[in-house]
């Protein structure tokens, strides 16, 4: 999976928040000063995930998009979803029933969504200093 952007109405001090992620690559690095919100849009990615993977309603308004190899073929996804409502489903700009959408893979997962979101690391590091 692939991020490729995230649009947030109101999720902590993220305020009409929109941030585009590289669709070339797997990794993103997000770098900024104390309380500019690295940690609120990671946390915000977090309740997102949690709650489509429980079939939730959304934790707040949002609008992502992603890219899933889905059977080999590489698909467009988007959710779209309003604070405290069941989201919307497209894959290659076609409407998904939340049954389309929640496609069992047969291993626990499901066929549109991701396996793996991310990792996240904060702390002091030898590895993160300046030299």
């Amino acid at each position: 999976m692939r991020l490729e952007q995230l649009r947030i109405s109101e999720f902590k001090n993220l305020r009409d928040f929109t941030i585009g992620f590289d669709g070339n690559s797997q990794y993103a690095v997000l770098v900024g000063q104390n309380g500019t919100g690295k940690s609120n849009l990671i946390e915000g990615l977090v309740f997102l995930f949690r709650n489509l993977d429980l079939g939730e309603a959304a934790p707040f308004s949002y609008h992502l998009n992603y890219r899933r190899s889905v059977d080999n073929v590489e698909r467009a996804v988007d959710i779209v979803a309003e604070s405290n409502l069941q989201p919307q489903f497209f894959v290659d700009r076609h409407e998904l029933t939340r049954t389309e959408f929640y496609t069992p893979n047969g291993d626990g997962s499901y066929k549109y969504l991701p396996r793996i979101v991310f990792g996240y690391y904060s702390g002091p590091s030898d590895r993160l200093q300046w030299y």
